[in-house]
C-alpha cells in the first residue's frame, strides 16, 4: 500500500509540474502575440500619424529670397544686386539690371530644381524584418544621405552642371538608372534603397522604424556602395571614404585609388565622394563656424551637408546671407514603380526652395566633397583648407583636418581609453599630425571621467574638455586624479 501511495503522489507531482509547464508555456505564447499584436498596432498608428503628418505637406510655396544677397548652391554663384568682392556679377547685354537679376533667379531655381529629392515614401513592399510599408517618421536621415549620394552619382556621371528635363538626347536614361539604384524595392537592382541601407544597419544596431545619425548613414552608403560595385559596372569608378574622427587621411584615399588601379586594370583613378561627420558645438551650433560652414558650400566640390534640426533631418545644398538653402524630406509621396522605363520623375525634384537660419541648425552633421581623381583631391584639400579655421579665433582649432599620413600610422589618444558603457561627447583632440581638431570622445556617464593606463604601470582618471569655444580651451584632457598603480604616482599633464 505504501508503494501504492508513493506512485500515486509521484504521478500528481508530475501532472501537477507538466501542467504548470504547459501554463507557462501558453502564457509566454500568449504574451508574446499580445506583444505582436501592440507592436504592429503601434506601427500602424505611428504609421497612419506620421502619413497624416507628412503626407499633406507638399511645398507648393517658394520661399522669399532677398534679390540683394547672393545665392549659393554648390559652389555655383547666383549674384544679386550686390555682387560682393567674391564675384563679378555677369549681365547679359542689352538687358536692364532688373532684367538680369530676374535671368539669375531662373537659373537659380533650375539648378535647384535639378538636385535628386528623396522623401518618404508609402506603399514599398514591407522591410525584411518589420511590417514597416514606409519611412515616415523615421527614415529622414537616410533620405538625406541619398540625396548626397545622388549628388555625387550625377557630377561622377554627368558633371555638375547637368539640369533636369534639358531634352539632351541621353541624359533622361541616365537620371532614370540612377534613380532606380534608390527605388524602395529589396532587390539587387537597388542598391541604394530603404531596404538595402536598412539591412546594412542591423549589424551596427539599428533597426526599421529607428532614428539614425549622419556619421552611421555614411559608413552605411560606404558599405553599399562597395556592394553595389560589385554588381554594376559604371558604380565600380566610385568609391566613398568616411573620415575618422574628424581627420582625413590622404594616404587611405590614394591607397583607396590604387587598389582600384590593381582590381579593375584601370590606368585612371577612381574618383572619390569624401564623408566627413562632424560635431560643431554641444547642444547647438557653435557661432564661430557660421562662416566656415557658409565657405565650405562655395567650393566647387562640396555636394553638400546632411544635418538638420534635432530629431529633423535635412539636405543643405547652400545659402544666402545667414539663411543654409535645403532639401527637405519631410514629404510622404507614394511609391514610384521604377520597372517601367518611362517611369516619371517630377516627384524626385522639389520645385519650391527653402532656407533655415544656420544657427538653428544642429551640430552634428556630416559635410561632403567629390574627387574626380588624386591631382584632383589635392586641389580639393588645398581649397577647403583655407575654409577650416574659425576667423578672428585665437589659435588654430579646425572643426576637421588632412593628414598626409595614414590611419593605420597615427595612434589617437582616445583609443587608448579602456571604457565601459561609453557614451559620446563633443571635445578636442590631437590627431597624428598634432593638429588640435573638433572630435567626440567615447566616455563614462560617471562624474564624466574615464579610466587611462600609461605603460602600464599608471593609471588616471582623466576628463574630455567640453568646447563651448574654441578659443577655450587649454588643454586636450584635464586630470583629475592620479591614484598609486604598482607603487607609481606619476601625473600627466598633456595627452
Amino acid at each position: 500500500m505504501a508503494t501504492a501511495s508513493a506512485e500515486l503522489e509521484d504521478e500528481e507531482v508530475q501532472s501537477a509540474s507538466t501542467f504548470a509547464s504547459r501554463f507557462r508555456q501558453f502564457r509566454n505564447r500568449t504574451s508574446t502575440a499580445g506583444n505582436d499584436r501592440n507592436t504592429k498596432l503601434k506601427n500602424k498608428a505611428l504609421s497612419a500619424w506620421n502619413n497624416l503628418r507628412n503626407g499633406w505637406v507638399i511645398p507648393t510655396h517658394l520661399t522669399v529670397f532677398g534679390h540683394d544677397d547672393p545665392i549659393w548652391v554648390l559652389g555655383v554663384y547666383y549674384h544679386g544686386r550686390n555682387p560682393g568682392p567674391r564675384r563679378r556679377a555677369r549681365t547679359v547685354s542689352g538687358m536692364d539690371s532688373s532684367q538680369n537679376l530676374a535671368i539669375h533667379i531662373q537659373e537659380f531655381l533650375a539648378d535647384f530644381q535639378s538636385r535628386f529629392w528623396m522623401t518618404y515614401r508609402r506603399g514599398f513592399p514591407q522591410i525584411g524584418g518589420s511590417d514597416l510599408t514606409t519611412d515616415c517618421g523615421w527614415g529622414c536621415m537616410l533620405r538625406s544621405g541619398q540625396m548626397i549620394l545622388a549628388q555625387a552619382l550625377i557630377c561622377h556621371l554627368h558633371g555638375r552642371g547637368w539640369r533636369a528635363h534639358a531634352g539632351v538626347s541621353g541624359e533622361d536614361d541616365v537620371e532614370r538608372q540612377i534613380l532606380r539604384w534608390f527605388t524602395d524595392i529589396p532587390r539587387e537592382c537597388s542598391p541604394f534603397s530603404i531596404h538595402a541601407l536598412v539591412d546594412l544597419s542591423r549589424p551596427r544596431g539599428r533597426e526599421a522604424g529607428q532614428w539614425y545619425g549622419p556619421a552611421l548613414v555614411s559608413y552605411l552608403l560606404r558599405d553599399a556602395l562597395e556592394i553595389a560595385g560589385r554588381r554594376e559596372d559604371c558604380l565600380r569608378g566610385l568609391k566613398i571614404y568616411v573620415a575618422q574622427d574628424c581627420t582625413v587621411y590622404k594616404g587611405d584615399v590614394y591607397d583607396m585609388m590604387s587598389r582600384h588601379h590593381a582590381d579593375t586594370d584601370s590606368a585612371g583613378d577612381c574618383a572619390v565622394l569624401v564623408l566627413i561627420p562632424v560635431r560643431l558645438g554641444g547642444e547647438t551650433l557653435n557661432s564661430v563656424y557660421f562662416p566656415c560652414l557658409k565657405g565650405l558650400l562655395t567650393l566647387d566640390h562640396c555636394v553638400g551637408v546632411i544635418g538638420g534640426r534635432p530629431k529633423h533631418s535635412l539636405y543643405f545644398i547652400g545659402w544666402q546671407d545667414d539663411d543654409l538653402v535645403y532639401l527637405d524630406p519631410h514629404c510622404c509621396q507614394e511609391v514610384v514603380d521604377s520597372t517601367d522605363p518611362g517611369f516619371p520623375t517630377e516627384s524626385f525634384h522639389c520645385k519650391s526652395p527653402r532656407k533655415l537660419s544656420i544657427g538653428r541648425m544642429d551640430p552634428s552633421c556630416t559635410i561632403g566633397f567629390f574627387v574626380r581623381d588624386r591631382r584632383d583631391f589635392d586641389l580639393c584639400c588645398s581649397s577647403v583648407d583655407e575654409m577650416l579655421a574659425p576667423p578672428m579665433q585665437h589659435g588654430n582649432y579646425p572643426f576637421f583636418t588632412f593628414s598626409s599620413k595614414r590611419s593605420a600610422e597615427c595612434s589617437d589618444a582616445a583609443e587608448q581609453l579602456d571604457l565601459l558603457e561609453p557614451t559620446t561627447t563633443a571635445g578636442v583632440r590631437k590627431n597624428g599630425d598634432g593638429h588640435r581638431v573638433m572630435s567626440t570622445f567615447s566616455i563614462t556617464p560617471h562624474k564624466s571621467t574615464a579610466s587611462l593606463s600609461l605603460s602600464g604601470e599608471t593609471s588616471v582618471r582623466v576628463q574630455p574638455v567640453l568646447c563651448p569655444a574654441p578659443d577655450h580651451v587649454v588643454d586636450d584632457f584635464v586630470v583629475l586624479d592620479v591614484p598609486p598603480v604598482g607603487g607609481s604616482t606619476e601625473s600627466l599633464e598633456e595627452i
